[in-house]
């Protein structure tokens, strides 16, 4: 059996950006990402998600509802995010509505992460490699 880093290490990242997707792994560059976040002025990001916390599964009614209540928080701090997605590389584990949310600090991304019960986020910074943050 995988350990969890294992399989959020093995999970493709996919965002759905204005004109196109963007897929990233834990630990592997993206030239297209890159270029895109220097392009916006994007500092720092991370992609989150209010499913299946700390990785027990739930109904997908508990998951959309609880997503539904960190895309209202997203909004109510101001923050600007696209939909995304965690997609498994394990069939037996259904993909998660995420979000990408960029320019926020880490104690905002602490407080996300803590508030919807999560184990790590996928993060990254201007000039880094996506890499996980636990928590």
């Amino acid at each position: 059996m995988k350990t969890l880093e294992e399989a959020y290490s093995e999970t493709a990242y996919q965002i759905q950006l204005e004109k196109e997707i963007i897929i990233l792994k834990i630990g592997k560059n993206n030239q297209r990402f890159v270029k895109y976040n220097e392009d916006k002025n994007i500092e720092n990001w991370m992609i989150i998600t209010a499913f299946n916390p700390y990785s027990k599964e739930y109904s997908d009614d508990e998951n959309k509802n609880r997503n539904e209540e960190l895309k209202k928080d997203l909004k109510k701090e101001k923050l600007s995010f696209f939909n995304a997605k965690g997609i498994p590389e394990d069939i037996n584990w259904k993909p998660e509505e995420s979000f990408f949310v960029w320019n926020l600090t880490k104690s905002q991304v602490e407080k996300l992460a803590v508030k919807y019960e999560q184990n790590a986020v996928v993060y990254g910074e201007k000039g880094t490699i996506p890499q996980l943050m636990w928590f």
